[in-house]
């Protein structure tokens, strides 16, 4: 312990005055690792490791973790996700801000959404080292707005410390019930749903080491997300039908967004039943996988559809509301965030797809396990969009951005509005 003080004494001053005991002889405990890799006592060290990881490390960082970095790839973000296991702890909103604005790889385009979102359910106060008003008024001149969600009532005594939160970083503020905000409900789709998720696999050329490991964590994650719940399981599937779902590792994925060159392809770094075709033949073949996925994409988003209404009818049924879960909370900040910087959600407007439940419910034997609901009663907020009014809400804006270059009725900070030389506004 005398050696460890000497190592501590320079580096952690500062810090070991506001330690508990606890802290501070994890501290040592880490120190002394770090001591006998020194020395080359290196059981020692992996004994000390063990016992207490990297805690007195993430201590001296505020007990804060950067486990990703911004990606894509949803299978790791998947995979960490179900990895993660906590106790609780103190949350130190500050060092949070801190490091995600000094740590993670930012887009500074001005054309760009930069959202931040901190969820905890203890005082937003507890950081004397970087006070939290700083650290959002430092992320809001990168303009990354930062959105609170206080995980308990409203009027709870340290709510308002994360409504100022929200106020200083420019961000959205909602409290949710964590302990039972999220509503589960079987539907007659959902195992058609996962089992055309799963099928969605059979598209996929793992290409290299990665995809070797890609292939074999998209597996893993569908099982994760059946063992959690059927809702769990078929919001995955939906999700790998949607344009937000890409694989790097996948080569059908690479030739579609022509992210790798067909004369560059390696014919070692493809599976066996791939390494005796030519460069011609495996391009074929990809072609014709994309077009299988396309097919069952489709299949995917018409019973998605379908899915939904009955979700939406079967809750006014039981007169239930998703409005305190956390899902409801992050899409409401990102849609309000988005909507001041000039992005457009079309309106909901009920379709066939109530009705298609209904007569599905009725030429249908499978059971359910709530009795048939009326489409009448279906919660009209989440319904699917038509097609045709769709595209012809996105002509009539794009017709006005061909003739002033501007978002209709959008105007942005400096009261002026925001030039777009083209935008798809029906995506």
């Amino acid at each position: 312990l005398q050696t460890a003080l000497y190592y501590l004494q320079p580096k952690f001053n500062a810090i070991v005055s506001d330690m508990t005991t606890e802290d501070f002889v994890g501290t040592t405990h880490y120190l002394l690792a770090t001591i006998a890799l020194d020395t080359g006592l290196l059981c020692i060290a992996a004994a000390f490791v063990r016992a207490w990881g990297l805690q007195p490390l993430r201590i001296i960082r505020g007990l804060v973790a950067t486990h990703l970095d911004f990606t894509e790839d949803l299978d790791t973000v998947s995979q960490l996700l179900f990895s993660f296991v906590t106790n609780g702890g103190t949350e130190l909103v500050g060092r949070v801000l801190k490091v995600a604005n000094d740590e993670l790889s930012w887009d500074d385009s001005s054309a760009t959404l930069r959202l931040l979102f901190v969820a905890c359910n203890e005082s937003a106060d507890q950081d004397g080292v970087v006070p939290f008003r700083d650290a959002a008024r430092t992320l809001i001149t990168r303009d990354i707005s930062v959105s609170a969600i206080y995980c308990g009532a409203a009027e709870d005594a340290i709510a308002p410390g994360w409504r100022e939160v929200s106020l200083c970083g420019d961000g959205h503020f909602a409290t949710i019930d964590h302990n039972h905000g999220t509503i589960t409900i079987e539907t007659p789709y959902d195992k058609e749903l996962i089992h055309l998720g799963e099928k969605l696999n059979t598209t996929y050329i793992p290409y290299g080491e990665a995809g070797r490991w890609g292939a074999r964590n998209q597996a893993l994650q569908d099982n994760n997300a059946s063992l959690l719940n059927c809702d769990a399981a078929a919001s995955r599937a939906n999700c790998k039908a949607t344009a937000n779902y890409f694989c790097s590792w996948d080569l059908v994925d690479l030739l579609r967004e022509k992210q790798i060159e067909v004369t560059k392809i390696v014919i070692t770094d493809l599976p066996k039943d791939f390494q005796s075709m030519t460069i011609t033949e495996i391009v074929t073949h990809a072609n014709s996988l994309q077009s299988t996925r396309s097919a069952i994409q489709a299949q995917i988003k018409e019973l998605n559809t379908k899915r939904q209404a009955f979700l939406n009818a079967e809750m006014a049924r039981r007169a239930i509301t998703e409005e305190n879960s956390f899902d409801a909370a992050i899409r409401t900040a990102i849609r309000t965030r988005a909507r001041a910087k000039g992005f457009r959600f079309p309106d909901p407007k009920p379709g066939a797809a109530e009705a298609q439940v209904k007569a599905d419910a009725s030429s249908k034997t499978e059971v359910t396990p709530d009795e048939s609901t009326s489409p009448e009663t279906a919660a009209q907020s989440d319904a699917p969009v038509n097609a045709a009014d769709a595209a012809q809400q996105s002509q009539s804006v794009m017709q006005q951005l061909k003739i002033n270059g501007t978002i209709p009725g959008v105007q942005d900070s400096k009261g002026g509005y925001p030039y777009l030389s083209d935008f798809d506004f029906s995506c």
